[in-house]
């Protein structure tokens, strides 16, 4: 879907969708120099984004964490790229990207890594419950931590090493069991969680690419759509030779692409 915006329209959308990179590129917009190509999925981009991107485009961003060699599976010709995309700074990683992340706002999120959709008749009911496996798995992990490090420093004194890793910074049994009772009243309160205390949190599923003002064209929006849809069948694929399935990426999909430019 192809969407012009007046300037006043896509600061809105910059301003929903945007955290550490929104002083830079509101800086940059009036300019006018770069536009955006939206590729909005149904799972949280940030595991994916960099390979992604890297995979379409052949760019990355200064971790240099993109796959560039899986680029070979497809020989693909990224001429069309080389002077069409436009690194911009990210300030919460003071990088510099070829994209940002930004919401789909078909989904939302729990604050925990849970994802769901709006439309979902369950998705608050099913967010809500992992919220509370969540907050028990957390705290019972550290209660049983504690738990050990005590009945290790009653059976060995204090010769207990794991004892000694606590007290190196400050702690005492005491400290110990305090923590012990506060994970426990975590747990107590997590029990008493309703949907109704659930707070909603942007679900940052989406990755824009930033290219140069008139950087996008209709062949460019051809290749990215494809090779997009490449690279899902890949990602997902537990055979593939050069991606490795992700647990609980089986069932990434790509929902829609949307072009944002000036008027």
């Amino acid at each position: 879907m192809i969407k012009n915006l007046n300037f006043y329209d896509f600061l809105y959308i910059i301003l929903k969708r945007t955290g550490g990179t929104l002083k830079y590129m509101l800086h940059h917009r009036e300019t006018k120099d770069y536009e955006l190509i939206v590729i909005h999925t149904n799972s949280y981009a940030g595991h994916f984004s960099r390979e992604m991107v890297s995979f379409i485009t052949s760019h990355t961003d200064e971790s240099e964490s993109g796959f560039k060699a899986e680029h070979e599976v497809y020989e693909y010709d990224y001429s069309m790229f080389k002077d069409s995309i436009k690194h911009i700074i990210d300030e919460s990683e003071n990088i510099l990207t070829p994209f940002i992340l930004c919401s789909n706002h078909n989904y939302v999120n729990n604050g925990l890594g849970y994802h769901y959709h709006v439309d979902d008749k369950y998705g608050k009911e099913k967010a809500c419950q992992h919220h509370k496996d969540f907050i028990k798995k957390n705290a019972n992990q550290h209660i049983n931590n504690y738990k050990k490090v005590i009945q290790s420093y009653q059976e060995e004194g204090e010769d207990s090493e794991l004892y000694k890793n606590y007290s190196r910074v400050g702690w005492n049994i005491q400290k110990l069991m305090d923590q012990i009772k506060s994970h426990e009243e975590k747990i107590e309160e997590s029990d008493k969680m309703t949907t109704k205390d659930l707070t909603e949190h942007t679900a940052y599923n989406s990755i824009a690419i930033v290219f140069v003002r008139g950087g996008i064209t209709e062949s460019i929006i051809d290749i990215v759509k494809e090779r997009s849809q490449d690279f899902v069948k890949m990602y997902t694929n537990p055979k593939s030779p050069n991606f490795k399935r992700r647990k609980g990426y089986a069932n990434l999909k790509i929902e829609r692409f949307e072009i944002i430019k000036d008027s």
